[in-house]
């Protein structure tokens, strides 16, 4: 199999960055699933002595890979006030462009 694929990379060198692509992705997944398997604490390997990790965990322990805390007021107040920036240069361009 891999001499197949070999042939088929030096009579189409287009392929290379397909295979390169494909490979990376699925070691980014294996990796992913393995980070999952060994870090969550919903997975439990050891029953014996530690049944239910999740209740050692102190509260501020992060777990996920990416945690997003938005505060609505302040992203409400830089949308409105690029809203307002984008009116006021849109203003000044088409001023500019009339005179």
């Amino acid at each position: 199999m891999l001499l197949t694929i070999r042939k088929q990379l030096r009579s189409h060198p287009a392929l290379i960055p397909l295979f390169f692509f494909i490979g990376g992705g699925a070691a980014m997944s294996l990796m992913y699933l393995a980070r999952l398997g060994l870090r969550n604490p919903d997975v439990s390997w050891d029953r014996k002595n530690n049944p239910e990790p999740w209740n050692k965990l102190s509260p501020n322990y992060q777990y996920k890979v990416c945690v997003c805390h938005v505060n609505k007021n302040t992203l409400l107040q830089w949308f409105f006030h690029h809203m307002i920036q984008l009116t006021l240069w849109k203003n000044s361009v088409s001023g500019f462009i009339r005179a």
